[in-house]
């Protein structure tokens, strides 16, 4: 019994290092740093959620490619990887999904905004 566990133990400490692997390079923002990024140059915020969602609401200039939708990961290949993307969708979830295939497409700068849409409370002036 005691292998049984010691196995589990082990198995759970590879995938949350996986998982943590996988998102190096994205990290998870409060409203106030993503406001201050949102103000600098070459600077794309990127809404993944539904169209339904967006329309009901959404960050000042952010640009709309649904996750669900089935053509997120060809729909990234059109953008610019060289660029500062700020990724939100309702809550996080989507969007932290949203941040580590961007960063598995080799893209430079991608920030999550850690509460989504639901925390938001920032404005942005450029």
């Amino acid at each position: 019994m005691n292998k049984f566990i010691s196995g589990i133990a082990m198995l759970i400490i590879f995938i949350t290092s996986c998982a943590t692997a996988q998102n190096k390079n994205v990290e998870n923002l409060t409203n106030e740093k993503f406001s201050e990024i949102a103000k600098q140059e070459n600077v794309v915020i990127l809404d993944v959620r539904t169209a339904k969602e967006y329309s009901d609401g959404h960050i000042p200039n952010a640009q709309n490619i649904d996750i669900l939708n089935g053509d997120f990961e060809k729909a990234i290949t059109n953008l610019n990887p060289e660029k500062t993307y700020l990724v939100y969708c309702k809550s996080g979830g989507r969007s932290s999904k949203a941040c580590n295939m961007l960063d598995n497409q080799k893209f430079n700068n991608v920030y999550n905004l850690s509460k989504g849409f639901s925390g938001w409370n920032g404005e942005i002036e450029k």
